[in-house]
Protein backbone atom coordinates (compact mmCIF):
# COMPACT_ATOMS: atom_id res chain seq x y z
CA UNK A 1 0.00 0.00 0.00
CA UNK A 2 1.37 3.06 -1.00
CA UNK A 3 1.56 6.62 1.04
CA UNK A 4 -0.27 8.26 -1.92
CA UNK A 5 -3.40 5.46 -1.14
CA UNK A 6 -3.17 5.84 2.43
CA UNK A 7 -3.16 9.71 2.13
CA UNK A 8 -6.27 9.46 0.34
CA UNK A 9 -8.04 7.02 2.49
CA UNK A 10 -6.88 9.70 5.76
CA UNK A 11 -9.03 12.32 3.92
CA UNK A 12 -11.87 10.53 3.26
CA UNK A 13 -11.73 9.75 6.72
CA UNK A 14 -11.54 13.36 7.55
CA UNK A 15 -14.58 13.91 9.25
CA UNK A 16 -13.26 11.16 12.24
CA UNK A 17 -9.95 12.55 12.55
CA UNK A 18 -11.88 16.30 12.92
CA UNK A 19 -14.89 14.63 15.46
CA UNK A 20 -13.03 12.36 17.55
CA UNK A 21 -10.25 14.37 19.04
CA UNK A 22 -12.91 17.86 19.63
CA UNK A 23 -14.87 14.98 21.24
CA UNK A 24 -11.68 13.74 23.55
CA UNK A 25 -10.58 17.15 24.24
CA UNK A 26 -13.90 18.38 25.14
CA UNK A 27 -14.32 15.62 27.54
CA UNK A 28 -11.39 16.55 29.31
CA UNK A 29 -12.06 20.39 29.73
CA UNK A 30 -15.46 19.00 31.61
CA UNK A 31 -13.42 16.10 33.35
CA UNK A 32 -10.94 18.68 34.74
CA UNK A 33 -13.30 21.92 35.09
CA UNK A 34 -13.68 20.99 39.22
CA UNK A 35 -9.17 21.04 39.14
CA UNK A 36 -7.82 23.54 41.43
CA UNK A 37 -4.41 25.33 41.02
CA UNK A 38 -1.49 23.26 41.89
CA UNK A 39 1.35 25.61 43.85
CA UNK A 40 5.17 24.11 44.27
CA UNK A 41 7.29 25.51 46.93
CA UNK A 42 10.80 24.73 46.83
CA UNK A 43 13.58 24.17 50.13
CA UNK A 44 17.03 23.26 49.27
CA UNK A 45 19.00 21.61 51.47
CA UNK A 46 23.41 21.79 51.82
CA UNK A 47 25.16 18.54 52.40
CA UNK A 48 28.66 19.63 52.96
CA UNK A 49 29.84 16.14 50.88
CA UNK A 50 31.31 18.34 48.16
CA UNK A 51 32.25 21.16 50.08
CA UNK A 52 32.22 22.54 53.69
CA UNK A 53 32.58 25.76 55.06
CA UNK A 54 32.80 25.06 58.92
CA UNK A 55 36.23 24.31 60.80
CA UNK A 56 37.52 20.95 59.76
CA UNK A 57 39.15 19.12 63.09
CA UNK A 58 40.06 16.43 60.77
CA UNK A 59 41.54 16.57 57.27
CA UNK A 60 39.45 14.60 55.03
CA UNK A 61 40.28 14.42 51.49
CA UNK A 62 37.20 14.64 48.80
CA UNK A 63 36.45 12.00 46.89
CA UNK A 64 33.35 11.54 44.10
CA UNK A 65 32.83 8.36 44.36
CA UNK A 66 32.03 8.63 48.12
CA UNK A 67 29.81 12.13 47.49
CA UNK A 68 27.81 9.90 44.93
CA UNK A 69 27.24 6.96 47.05
CA UNK A 70 26.64 9.59 50.14
CA UNK A 71 24.52 11.67 48.08
CA UNK A 72 22.46 7.96 47.12
CA UNK A 73 21.99 6.96 50.13
CA UNK A 74 20.89 10.34 51.70
CA UNK A 75 18.09 10.59 49.09
CA UNK A 76 17.35 6.74 49.55
CA UNK A 77 16.95 8.24 53.30
CA UNK A 78 14.67 11.43 53.01
CA UNK A 79 12.11 9.37 50.61
CA UNK A 80 11.75 6.85 53.84
CA UNK A 81 8.56 6.76 54.79
CA UNK A 82 9.16 8.17 58.54
CA UNK A 83 10.11 11.36 56.79
CA UNK A 84 6.29 11.55 55.13
CA UNK A 85 4.55 10.64 58.30
CA UNK A 86 6.32 13.88 60.30
CA UNK A 87 5.17 15.89 57.64
CA UNK A 88 1.79 14.64 57.89
CA UNK A 89 1.67 14.91 61.65
CA UNK A 90 2.97 18.84 61.61
CA UNK A 91 0.45 19.40 58.78
CA UNK A 92 -2.55 17.83 60.77
CA UNK A 93 -1.39 19.55 64.23
CA UNK A 94 -1.30 22.67 62.12
CA UNK A 95 -4.87 22.48 60.86
CA UNK A 96 -6.07 21.38 64.45
CA UNK A 97 -4.70 24.13 66.29
CA UNK A 98 -7.42 26.20 67.18
CA UNK A 99 -4.85 29.04 67.15
CA UNK A 100 -4.10 28.40 63.26
CA UNK A 101 -6.40 28.98 59.98
CA UNK A 102 -6.59 25.42 58.72
CA UNK A 103 -5.78 24.97 54.78
CA UNK A 104 -7.80 22.39 54.84
CA UNK A 105 -11.51 21.28 55.93
CA UNK A 106 -12.66 17.84 56.00
CA UNK A 107 -16.29 17.51 54.00
CA UNK A 108 -19.16 17.68 57.30
CA UNK A 109 -21.28 15.52 55.10
CA UNK A 110 -17.99 12.41 54.74
CA UNK A 111 -16.34 13.22 58.14
CA UNK A 112 -17.44 14.83 61.44
CA UNK A 113 -15.58 15.23 64.85
CA UNK A 114 -15.87 15.89 68.17
CA UNK A 115 -13.73 18.33 70.36
CA UNK A 116 -12.67 15.12 72.63
CA UNK A 117 -11.15 13.70 69.38
CA UNK A 118 -9.71 16.05 68.19
CA UNK A 119 -7.68 16.60 71.55
CA UNK A 120 -6.89 12.81 71.65
CA UNK A 121 -5.26 12.64 67.99
CA UNK A 122 -3.57 16.22 68.66
CA UNK A 123 -2.51 14.16 71.88
CA UNK A 124 -1.10 11.20 69.72
CA UNK A 125 0.37 12.74 66.73
CA UNK A 126 2.31 15.31 69.55
CA UNK A 127 3.50 12.22 70.59
CA UNK A 128 4.31 10.09 67.44
CA UNK A 129 6.14 13.63 66.31
CA UNK A 130 7.89 13.82 69.25
CA UNK A 131 9.45 10.44 69.43
CA UNK A 132 10.05 9.88 65.63
CA UNK A 133 7.27 7.48 65.69
CA UNK A 134 5.63 6.17 62.54
CA UNK A 135 2.04 5.24 62.16
CA UNK A 136 1.62 1.54 61.83
CA UNK A 137 -1.74 -0.49 61.23
CA UNK A 138 -0.72 -1.99 64.51
CA UNK A 139 -1.08 0.85 66.53
CA UNK A 140 -3.91 0.76 69.09
CA UNK A 141 -4.72 4.20 67.47
CA UNK A 142 -3.99 3.72 64.16
CA UNK A 143 -7.49 3.89 62.55
CA UNK A 144 -8.47 7.51 64.73
CA UNK A 145 -5.37 9.00 63.57
CA UNK A 146 -5.18 7.66 59.73
CA UNK A 147 -9.01 8.78 59.57
CA UNK A 148 -8.52 12.04 60.62
CA UNK A 149 -4.98 12.14 57.83
CA UNK A 150 -7.37 11.04 55.52
CA UNK A 151 -10.23 13.59 56.44
CA UNK A 152 -7.58 16.23 55.64
CA UNK A 153 -6.12 14.88 52.86
CA UNK A 154 -2.58 14.99 54.79
CA UNK A 155 -2.24 11.00 54.37
CA UNK A 156 0.79 9.59 53.19
CA UNK A 157 -0.09 8.53 49.89
CA UNK A 158 -1.13 12.06 49.42
CA UNK A 159 1.96 13.96 51.04
CA UNK A 160 4.46 11.26 49.11
CA UNK A 161 3.42 11.71 45.61
CA UNK A 162 3.16 15.56 45.81
CA UNK A 163 6.46 15.21 47.19
CA UNK A 164 9.85 15.18 44.71
CA UNK A 165 13.46 15.18 46.32
CA UNK A 166 16.47 15.91 43.90
CA UNK A 167 20.10 16.73 43.79
CA UNK A 168 20.89 19.83 41.50
CA UNK A 169 23.55 18.31 38.96
CA UNK A 170 26.96 19.02 39.92
CA UNK A 171 26.34 20.81 43.44
CA UNK A 172 26.36 19.97 47.18
CA UNK A 173 22.38 21.25 46.95
CA UNK A 174 19.33 18.78 47.26
CA UNK A 175 16.22 20.63 46.74
CA UNK A 176 12.74 19.55 47.58
CA UNK A 177 9.83 20.31 46.02
CA UNK A 178 6.05 20.33 47.27
CA UNK A 179 3.01 20.68 44.89
CA UNK A 180 -0.27 21.74 47.30
CA UNK A 181 -3.54 23.35 46.14
CA UNK A 182 -2.59 26.33 48.59
CA UNK A 183 1.01 28.62 48.73
CA UNK A 184 1.12 28.69 52.21
CA UNK A 185 0.43 25.26 53.09
CA UNK A 186 2.85 23.81 50.15
CA UNK A 187 5.58 26.11 51.59
CA UNK A 188 4.25 24.42 55.23
CA UNK A 189 4.99 21.28 53.89
CA UNK A 190 8.03 21.57 51.98
CA UNK A 191 9.67 23.17 55.74
CA UNK A 192 8.03 20.63 57.82
CA UNK A 193 10.13 18.26 55.57
CA UNK A 194 13.09 19.28 55.59
CA UNK A 195 12.86 20.34 59.50
CA UNK A 196 11.86 16.92 60.74
CA UNK A 197 14.08 15.44 58.23
CA UNK A 198 16.78 17.12 60.14
CA UNK A 199 15.81 16.69 63.07
CA UNK A 200 15.67 13.27 62.69
CA UNK A 201 18.76 12.82 61.29
CA UNK A 202 20.50 14.73 63.86
CA UNK A 203 19.01 12.08 66.18
CA UNK A 204 20.29 9.15 64.50
CA UNK A 205 23.99 10.70 64.69
CA UNK A 206 23.79 12.16 67.81
CA UNK A 207 22.87 8.54 69.03
CA UNK A 208 25.30 6.65 67.16
CA UNK A 209 28.20 9.11 67.70
CA UNK A 210 27.14 9.31 71.17
CA UNK A 211 27.85 5.10 71.68
CA UNK A 212 30.81 5.13 69.91
CA UNK A 213 32.32 8.32 71.96
CA UNK A 214 30.59 6.26 75.34
CA UNK A 215 32.29 3.26 73.68
CA UNK A 216 36.00 4.60 73.26
CA UNK A 217 35.71 6.65 76.52
CA UNK A 218 34.86 2.61 78.14
CA UNK A 219 38.19 1.70 75.96
CA UNK A 220 40.46 4.47 77.07
CA UNK A 221 39.33 4.23 80.98
CA UNK A 222 40.19 0.77 80.84
CA UNK A 223 43.60 0.94 78.66
CA UNK A 224 44.49 3.77 81.47
CA UNK A 225 43.94 1.29 84.12
CA UNK A 226 46.03 -1.71 82.84
CA UNK A 227 48.50 0.90 81.98
CA UNK A 228 48.67 1.97 86.21
CA UNK A 229 48.45 -1.96 87.28
CA UNK A 230 51.71 -2.03 84.84
CA UNK A 231 53.46 0.61 86.38
CA UNK A 232 52.28 0.04 90.22
CA UNK A 233 54.19 -3.47 89.03
CA UNK A 234 57.26 -2.01 87.69
CA UNK A 235 57.23 0.23 91.27
CA UNK A 236 56.87 -2.37 93.28
CA UNK A 237 59.74 -5.40 91.71
CA UNK A 238 62.19 -1.74 92.20
CA UNK A 239 61.25 -0.83 95.62
CA UNK A 240 61.11 -4.60 97.06
CA UNK A 241 64.41 -5.81 94.64
CA UNK A 242 66.00 -2.10 96.03
CA UNK A 243 66.58 -1.41 92.70
CA UNK A 244 65.38 1.57 90.85
CA UNK A 245 68.47 2.29 88.27
CA UNK A 246 70.22 -0.83 87.57
CA UNK A 247 72.93 1.20 84.96
CA UNK A 248 73.69 3.70 87.51
CA UNK A 249 73.36 1.38 90.33
CA UNK A 250 75.91 -0.83 88.34
CA UNK A 251 77.89 1.87 87.41
CA UNK A 252 78.05 2.39 91.59
CA UNK A 253 78.69 -0.63 92.45
CA UNK A 254 81.63 -1.08 89.48
CA UNK A 255 82.69 2.25 91.01
CA UNK A 256 83.16 1.15 94.70
CA UNK A 257 84.80 -2.03 93.52
CA UNK A 258 87.38 0.26 92.29
CA UNK A 259 87.91 1.76 95.00
CA UNK A 260 87.81 -1.02 97.43
CA UNK A 261 90.38 -3.17 95.10
CA UNK A 262 92.90 -0.16 95.66
CA UNK A 263 92.35 0.33 99.40
CA UNK A 264 92.90 -3.46 99.61
CA UNK A 265 95.99 -3.41 97.78
CA UNK A 266 97.36 -0.66 99.75
CA UNK A 267 96.58 -2.70 103.08
CA UNK A 268 98.53 -5.27 101.59
CA UNK A 269 101.75 -2.87 100.99
CA UNK A 270 101.19 -1.57 104.47
CA UNK A 271 100.80 -5.18 105.76
CA UNK A 272 103.75 -6.14 103.87
CA UNK A 273 106.17 -3.25 105.21
CA UNK A 274 105.07 -3.39 109.10
CA UNK A 275 105.74 -7.35 108.78
CA UNK A 276 109.11 -6.73 107.42
CA UNK A 277 109.61 -3.86 110.03
CA UNK A 278 108.83 -6.68 112.96
CA UNK A 279 111.15 -8.76 111.68
CA UNK A 280 113.55 -5.94 111.76
CA UNK A 281 112.70 -5.55 115.14
CA UNK A 282 112.78 -8.84 116.26
CA UNK A 283 116.55 -9.22 114.53
CA UNK A 284 117.50 -5.73 116.34
CA UNK A 285 116.35 -6.48 119.60
CA UNK A 286 118.47 -10.10 118.97
CA UNK A 287 121.43 -8.60 118.01
CA UNK A 288 121.51 -6.33 121.56
CA UNK A 289 120.73 -9.38 123.45
CA UNK A 290 123.39 -11.56 121.94
CA UNK A 291 126.79 -12.20 120.01
CA UNK A 292 126.60 -9.67 116.59
CA UNK A 293 129.01 -12.39 114.27
CA UNK A 294 127.18 -15.58 113.84
CA UNK A 295 123.32 -13.37 114.13
CA UNK A 296 124.37 -11.39 111.44
CA UNK A 297 125.66 -14.25 108.94
CA UNK A 298 122.94 -15.73 110.14
CA UNK A 299 120.59 -13.22 108.66
CA UNK A 300 122.35 -12.93 105.39
CA UNK A 301 121.50 -16.51 104.92
CA UNK A 302 117.67 -16.12 105.81
CA UNK A 303 117.90 -12.82 103.18
CA UNK A 304 119.22 -14.63 100.76
CA UNK A 305 117.06 -17.20 101.38
CA UNK A 306 113.68 -14.94 101.11
CA UNK A 307 115.06 -13.08 97.74
CA UNK A 308 115.83 -16.22 96.14
CA UNK A 309 111.75 -16.99 96.65
CA UNK A 310 110.51 -13.75 96.84
CA UNK A 311 112.23 -13.03 93.66
CA UNK A 312 110.85 -16.30 92.05
CA UNK A 313 107.57 -15.48 93.02
CA UNK A 314 107.29 -11.84 91.23
CA UNK A 315 108.91 -13.18 87.46
CA UNK A 316 105.87 -16.24 88.59
CA UNK A 317 103.14 -13.88 88.79
CA UNK A 318 103.59 -12.10 85.66
CA UNK A 319 106.49 -9.37 87.24
CA UNK A 320 103.15 -6.81 87.82
CA UNK A 321 102.19 -7.64 91.26
CA UNK A 322 103.66 -4.17 93.07
CA UNK A 323 103.27 -5.22 96.83
CA UNK A 324 105.47 -7.93 95.95
CA UNK A 325 108.15 -5.85 94.02
CA UNK A 326 108.28 -3.20 97.45
CA UNK A 327 108.90 -5.68 99.55
CA UNK A 328 111.72 -7.50 97.39
CA UNK A 329 112.95 -4.03 97.17
CA UNK A 330 113.07 -3.80 101.31
CA UNK A 331 115.21 -7.34 101.39
CA UNK A 332 117.31 -6.28 99.28
CA UNK A 333 117.84 -2.85 101.27
CA UNK A 334 118.41 -4.85 104.54
CA UNK A 335 120.38 -7.66 102.84
CA UNK A 336 122.79 -4.65 102.15
CA UNK A 337 122.49 -3.15 105.50
CA UNK A 338 123.39 -6.53 107.26
CA UNK A 339 126.12 -7.60 104.90
CA UNK A 340 127.60 -3.96 105.52
CA UNK A 341 126.97 -4.56 109.19
CA UNK A 342 128.87 -7.97 109.17
CA UNK A 343 131.93 -5.82 107.84
CA UNK A 344 132.03 -3.58 110.73
CA UNK A 345 132.88 -4.56 114.45
CA UNK A 346 130.00 -4.54 117.41
CA UNK A 347 126.57 -3.50 117.15
CA UNK A 348 124.45 -2.60 114.17
CA UNK A 349 121.55 -1.09 115.60
CA UNK A 350 121.63 2.97 115.76
CA UNK A 351 122.99 4.79 119.60
CA UNK A 352 120.74 5.77 121.68
CA UNK A 353 118.19 2.88 121.20
CA UNK A 354 117.74 0.32 124.33
CA UNK A 355 116.04 -2.95 124.20
CA UNK A 356 112.80 -1.78 125.74
CA UNK A 357 112.74 0.67 123.21
CA UNK A 358 113.01 -1.54 120.60
CA UNK A 359 110.91 -4.02 122.13
CA UNK A 360 107.99 -1.26 123.02
CA UNK A 361 108.42 -0.42 118.61
CA UNK A 362 107.78 -3.93 117.97
CA UNK A 363 104.77 -4.09 119.62
CA UNK A 364 102.90 -0.72 118.32
CA UNK A 365 104.24 -2.21 115.09
CA UNK A 366 102.31 -5.69 116.12
CA UNK A 367 99.74 -3.87 116.76
CA UNK A 368 99.43 -1.80 113.33
CA UNK A 369 99.42 -4.69 111.67
CA UNK A 370 96.90 -6.38 113.13
CA UNK A 371 94.83 -3.55 112.47
CA UNK A 372 95.88 -3.87 108.56
CA UNK A 373 95.01 -7.23 108.83
CA UNK A 374 91.44 -6.70 110.52
CA UNK A 375 91.12 -3.84 107.50
CA UNK A 376 91.93 -6.24 104.83
CA UNK A 377 89.76 -8.92 106.06
CA UNK A 378 86.80 -5.91 106.11
CA UNK A 379 88.16 -4.74 102.75
CA UNK A 380 87.63 -8.08 101.14
CA UNK A 381 84.48 -9.32 102.87
CA UNK A 382 83.09 -5.99 101.10
CA UNK A 383 84.09 -6.74 98.05
CA UNK A 384 83.00 -10.32 97.75
CA UNK A 385 79.40 -8.49 98.51
CA UNK A 386 79.70 -6.70 95.85
CA UNK A 387 80.82 -9.30 93.23
CA UNK A 388 78.32 -11.30 94.63
CA UNK A 389 75.60 -8.51 93.76
CA UNK A 390 76.39 -8.80 90.55
CA UNK A 391 75.18 -12.20 90.22
CA UNK A 392 71.66 -10.82 90.68
CA UNK A 393 71.48 -8.59 88.42
CA UNK A 394 71.34 -10.25 84.88
CA UNK A 395 67.94 -11.94 86.45
CA UNK A 396 66.81 -8.25 87.76
CA UNK A 397 67.18 -6.68 84.89
CA UNK A 398 65.96 -9.21 82.62
CA UNK A 399 62.93 -9.28 84.91
CA UNK A 400 62.56 -5.26 84.93
CA UNK A 401 63.31 -5.41 81.05
CA UNK A 402 59.95 -7.59 80.48
CA UNK A 403 58.23 -5.44 82.70
CA UNK A 404 59.19 -2.06 80.95
CA UNK A 405 58.47 -3.76 77.28
CA UNK A 406 55.19 -4.22 79.26
CA UNK A 407 54.25 -0.67 80.50
CA UNK A 408 55.54 0.37 77.19
CA UNK A 409 53.12 -1.79 75.33
CA UNK A 410 50.45 -0.66 77.56
CA UNK A 411 51.28 3.17 76.61
CA UNK A 412 51.29 2.82 73.43
CA UNK A 413 47.68 1.16 73.24
CA UNK A 414 46.36 3.69 75.78
CA UNK A 415 47.58 6.60 73.57
CA UNK A 416 45.91 5.00 70.44
CA UNK A 417 42.95 4.31 72.28
CA UNK A 418 42.90 8.04 73.14
CA UNK A 419 44.06 9.35 70.26
CA UNK A 420 40.54 7.66 68.54
CA UNK A 421 38.39 8.61 71.64
CA UNK A 422 39.61 12.68 70.62
CA UNK A 423 39.10 12.10 66.83
CA UNK A 424 35.31 10.97 67.69
CA UNK A 425 34.97 13.67 70.20
CA UNK A 426 35.74 16.08 67.62
CA UNK A 427 33.61 14.37 64.89
CA UNK A 428 30.42 14.99 67.82
CA UNK A 429 31.31 18.57 68.64
CA UNK A 430 31.71 19.29 64.79
CA UNK A 431 28.06 18.67 64.38
CA UNK A 432 26.13 17.98 61.14
CA UNK A 433 27.09 19.37 57.87
CA UNK A 434 23.34 19.06 56.34
CA UNK A 435 22.02 22.16 57.09
CA UNK A 436 18.87 24.13 55.54
CA UNK A 437 20.08 26.96 53.27
CA UNK A 438 16.94 27.72 51.85
CA UNK A 439 13.81 28.16 53.32
CA UNK A 440 10.69 27.46 50.98
CA UNK A 441 8.20 30.77 50.55
CA UNK A 442 4.99 30.49 49.54
CA UNK A 443 4.58 30.76 45.66
CA UNK A 444 3.35 33.47 43.74
CA UNK A 445 1.80 32.69 40.81
CA UNK A 446 0.39 28.50 40.04
CA UNK A 447 2.25 26.28 37.90
CA UNK A 448 1.01 26.89 34.55
CA UNK A 449 -1.01 24.79 32.49
CA UNK A 450 -1.36 21.39 33.74
CA UNK A 451 -4.91 21.53 32.28
CA UNK A 452 -4.06 23.12 29.12
CA UNK A 453 -2.00 19.60 28.76
CA UNK A 454 -4.55 17.08 29.80
CA UNK A 455 -6.71 18.89 27.43
CA UNK A 456 -3.97 18.86 24.49
CA UNK A 457 -2.75 15.30 25.40
CA UNK A 458 -5.94 13.70 25.28
CA UNK A 459 -6.62 15.46 21.77
CA UNK A 460 -3.28 13.85 20.30
CA UNK A 461 -3.62 10.56 22.00
CA UNK A 462 -7.49 10.34 20.55
CA UNK A 463 -5.79 11.15 17.07
CA UNK A 464 -2.54 8.95 17.21
CA UNK A 465 -5.28 6.54 17.69
CA UNK A 466 -8.02 7.44 15.17
CA UNK A 467 -5.14 7.38 12.90
CA UNK A 468 -3.52 3.79 13.89
CA UNK A 469 -6.92 2.26 13.69
CA UNK A 470 -7.49 3.65 9.64
CA UNK A 471 -4.48 2.78 9.12
CA UNK A 472 -4.98 -1.06 10.68
CA UNK A 473 -7.98 -1.61 9.24
CA UNK A 474 -7.10 -0.26 5.42
CA UNK A 475 -4.23 -3.11 5.85
CA UNK A 476 -6.33 -5.62 6.56
CA UNK A 477 -9.12 -5.27 4.10
CA UNK A 478 -8.46 -7.28 1.11
CA UNK A 479 -10.44 -5.41 -1.79
CA UNK A 480 -8.76 -4.69 -5.04
CA UNK A 481 -9.07 -0.92 -5.06
CA UNK A 482 -5.41 -0.43 -7.34
CA UNK A 483 -4.05 -1.57 -10.14
CA UNK A 484 -1.27 -2.30 -8.20
CA UNK A 485 -2.73 -4.30 -6.10
CA UNK A 486 -4.16 -6.14 -8.82
CA UNK A 487 -0.86 -6.86 -10.27
CA UNK A 488 0.09 -8.42 -7.37
CA UNK A 489 -2.55 -10.77 -6.11
CA UNK A 490 -2.92 -11.98 -9.85
CA UNK A 491 0.61 -11.63 -10.69
CA UNK A 492 -0.39 -11.32 -14.83
CA UNK A 493 0.35 -8.00 -17.00
CA UNK A 494 -2.86 -5.98 -16.74
CA UNK A 495 -3.98 -4.24 -20.45
CA UNK A 496 -5.51 -1.09 -18.60
CA UNK A 497 -7.93 0.20 -15.70
CA UNK A 498 -11.38 2.49 -16.32
CA UNK A 499 -11.88 4.13 -13.27
CA UNK A 500 -15.26 3.37 -11.69
CA UNK A 501 -17.73 6.94 -12.36
CA UNK A 502 -21.04 7.23 -10.18
CA UNK A 503 -23.53 7.60 -12.85
CA UNK A 504 -25.95 9.80 -10.68
CA UNK A 505 -23.79 12.27 -10.33
CA UNK A 506 -21.72 12.40 -13.68
CA UNK A 507 -23.18 14.16 -17.06
CA UNK A 508 -21.05 12.24 -19.86
CA UNK A 509 -22.97 14.94 -22.56
CA UNK A 510 -21.36 18.19 -20.17
CA UNK A 511 -17.90 16.44 -19.82
CA UNK A 512 -17.02 15.95 -23.44
CA UNK A 513 -18.72 19.46 -24.50
CA UNK A 514 -16.27 21.03 -22.58
CA UNK A 515 -14.51 24.00 -24.77
CA UNK A 516 -11.26 24.03 -22.49
CA UNK A 517 -8.40 22.83 -25.08
CA UNK A 518 -7.67 19.49 -23.04
CA UNK A 519 -7.38 16.92 -25.30
CA UNK A 520 -7.81 13.97 -21.97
Amino acid sequence: MDLLFLGKVLLRKLWILVSVPLIAAFAAYIFTMDMSDTYVSKAQLATGFTMNDQVQLTEEKFNGREADVKFSNLISSMNSGLSVNLTSYRLLLHDLDPKNVPYHRPDPSDFRATPEEIEKVRSIVARKLEKFSPLASNDPEFELVDEFLEAYDYGYEDIDERLTIERIPNTDFIEVYLAEDQPGLAALGANAFCEEFLRYNESLKSERSSESVEFLRDLVEKKHNELQRKLDTQKMFKANNNVFNLEGESGMKMGQLSVLDGQAATTRSDINRLELTIRQLSRDIAQLSGPVTSGSNQRILELHSMIREMNGRYITGGSNNRALLDSLNMLREELGMEQEKSTRIGPSVSTGYTVADLRNQLKEKEIELQVQKDALRMLESKIRAINYSFSGYANKEAQLSAIGQEVDLANQEYLQAQDKYNEAKNRQMSGNDLRLVLTATPPVDPEPGIRLIIIGLAAFTSLFFCIVAIVGIELMDGAIRTPEKFKRMVNLPLVGAINRIDSRNFNIRTYFNQQNGNEE
